[in-house]
């Protein structure tokens, strides 16, 4: 059953998106610089023309990447933030490459640098925090879920405009996050050593009371967050 659904997965990425060769391929990764790799290969590159190329392979049959691509997903993300309003890559082309077994996603590199770099940095850093938690509380208000979320996945312009990348990890709910939503991705952003050092030498307390004085939540919501967040995982 497997290798029918292969067969028919690849057929269907033939059909649908224009077909990159092997020798062009290994071209692309050749002459770019590579950004990230792991033990299956080039995940990320930039190229020298200031782009950035991602590579997506089908990690397992028995998933919805089978009938949604990881490229797939990132594009139409792309297109649900900028509908909202929220900045983020502006997708070029999606290409396939057969013998490879990789979708090949191209897009212009954001100007600016991440975050995470930012904050490590001595000047400015409260108010570039509360302008994060602004941020992110506006993600939430309108419905955006974003598993990946950390700071180096937002990427902050010479104007102070934030943007998101690595987008195929997100889902975008019809109106504001409920409180249960908002506390498992604050739950998740605080996994990351940076993050969570970073935030408590903010102030746990003060971090998440200036996000809910931007969340327009209950009393009550706002009660259940800071208990979860503080007590559970500050």
């Amino acid at each position: 059953m497997e290798q029918v659904l292969l067969r028919i997965y690849f057929v269907v990425q033939k059909l649908v998106f224009s077909q990159v060769d092997k020798e062009t391929f290994d071209a692309i990764i050749n002459q770019g610089k590579v950004l990230e790799k792991d033990r299956w290969g080039v995940k990320v590159i930039e190229t020298t023309d200031n782009k950035i190329v991602k590579f997506f392979r089908l990690k397992r049959v028995y998933s919805s990447a089978l009938f949604f691509p990881y490229a797939w997903r990132f594009k139409r993300n792309a297109n649900y933030l900028k509908r909202l309003g929220i900045k983020t890559m502006e997708v070029e082309k999606i290409e396939y490459c057969l013998s490879q077994q990789r979708h090949i996603l191209t897009y212009k590199k954001l100007e600016g640098q991440s975050v995470k770099d930012k904050l490590s940095e001595a000047e400015g850093k409260n108010d570039l925090i509360n302008h994060l938690i602004k941020f992110i509380s506006e993600l939430h208000a309108k419905g955006v879920y974003f598993r990946s979320l950390h700071f180096g996945n937002i990427i902050i312009d010479s104007k102070g405009d934030l943007s998101l990348i690595d987008i195929s990890d997100l889902k975008v709910y019809t109106g504001a996050l409920s409180v249960n939503h908002r506390v498992r991705n604050w739950k998740h952003l605080l996994k990351y050593d940076f993050e969570k050092k970073l935030i408590n030498e903010y102030g746990c307390e003060s971090f998440f009371d200036r996000y809910l004085g931007y969340a327009n939540l209950s009393q009550q919501q706002g009660a259940y967050i800071m208990k979860e967040l503080l007590v559970n995982t500050c």
